[in-house]
């Protein structure tokens, strides 16, 4: 697994020269994100993702202690993200023409800033 820090931090599964699995994490307002994640089609279903969704997870713990943390995900992986720890956080919306929905981690929630989420959701 590689670690790249650059406007955010990028995880990368690699196999060989080639990535397999990806993702980044980032800071926003309302507590640290993790997003963008992507698992090569031919190594779905093997572990790649969750491993690299704990992995992550593990960061966010260790660099945004005070933070909850939080996913946009797409609605078809809800029982995949849940079974990491999120829970769904908001109503399906529409984002680049796929439904998504915003999951906090459950462990986490309680840091989150109320008012933030009013005003993001209406």
């Amino acid at each position: 697994m590689k670690l790249i820090k650059e406007r955010g931090i990028y995880l990368k599964l690699m196999n060989l020269e080639k990535v397999i699995a990806y993702l980044r994490i980032f800071q926003e307002v309302d507590g640290a994100h993790i997003g963008r994640v992507l698992v090569d089609e031919a190594y779905r279903r093997q572990g790649k993702g969750t491993a690299l969704m704990e992995r992550a997870i593990e960061i966010c713990q260790e660099w945004y202690v005070d933070q909850p943390i939080m996913i946009h995900a797409q609605t078809y992986l809800q029982q995949f993200y849940e079974s990491l720890g999120f829970e769904v956080w908001s109503q399906p919306y529409q984002l680049v023409g796929i439904e998504h929905m915003d999951m906090i981690f459950k462990n986490r929630r309680h840091l989150y800033d109320y008012s933030l989420h009013q005003t993001r959701n209406g």
